[in-house]
């Protein structure tokens, strides 16, 4: 009786294995691939951004003023040369505002895909600000926008935010590394807990490895005592 316990328990840890098995490996390389593509979507965006950014970080309030009002050095506004075109702007932007992304969204988990959809918004949004700003004359940092501001509220604690709002040379740059250092931080954690689903099905297949041994052992043993009780007849 205990050995077709133990044969049936085998067996049916053996068939779970097998199908976990199967099924993760999957699903292990949908977690992967998806946030393989939401870092390279947000590496492009901010390749589209990169001297918007470098121009907040590279001269102060006062150059920037100056420049959009044309009393500072041409070369400043050549920093953002990129934005001065509408239609290029708005053509930039509908190309990183496809839906395509989307299939990946069931693997990557909401925290994920929030942080990748923030880092989205936030780089078309200040490419959007940056060509009205030229078009208008007058510059306004980027952190005094309400529409980023209320993004960044969505996953940046307020106190984080002031303090990097307070500093219009800085700001913006420290801003966005964190939120990049923040869908890093949950890329990690969610293929982490990828792995944590391996490990498990590891430790079921260690168990089922035991059972097996059990088994055996069980069945040297009943050989084992099979043959003591001949011996002994003959005996």
């Amino acid at each position: 009786r205990a050995k077709a316990e133990i044969g049936a328990g085998y067996q049916t840890l053996q068939a779970s294995v097998g199908f976990l098995s199967a099924s993760h490996s999957g699903l292990r390389d949908q977690i992967v691939a998806a946030v393989e593509a939401l870092w390279d979507e947000i590496l492009a965006l901010r390749a589209d951004n990169r001297s918007l950014l470098t121009f907040e970080g590279m001269f102060t309030s006062e150059e920037i003023a100056d420049a959009f009002a044309g009393r500072g050095h041409p070369s400043v506004m050549n920093w953002v040369h990129d934005f001065v075109d509408e239609t290029v702007v708005q053509a930039r932007i509908m190309a990183r505002s496809k839906d395509e992304i989307e299939r990946h969204r069931p693997f990557a988990g909401d925290r994920l895909w929030l942080l990748y959809w923030i880092l989205r918004s936030v780089n078309l949004r200040s490419s959007w600000l940056m060509n009205k700003h030229i078009q208008t004359g007058a510059y306004t940092p980027m952190l005094k926008d309400h529409g980023l501001e209320q993004l960044f509220h969505e996953v940046i604690d307020a106190e984080t935010f002031k303090a990097a709002q307070a500093d219009d040379h800085r700001g913006f740059n420290s801003i966005m590394g964190r939120l990049e250092a923040l869908f890093l931080q949950e890329a990690a954690r969610t293929m982490s807990g990828s792995s944590r689903v391996a490990d498990g099905l590891s430790d079921m297949h260690a168990a089922m490895l035991l059972q097996t041994k059990t088994m055996e052992l069980a069945r040297a043993t009943k050989t084992s005592d099979a043959k003591e009780r001949r011996r002994g007849r003959t005996n």
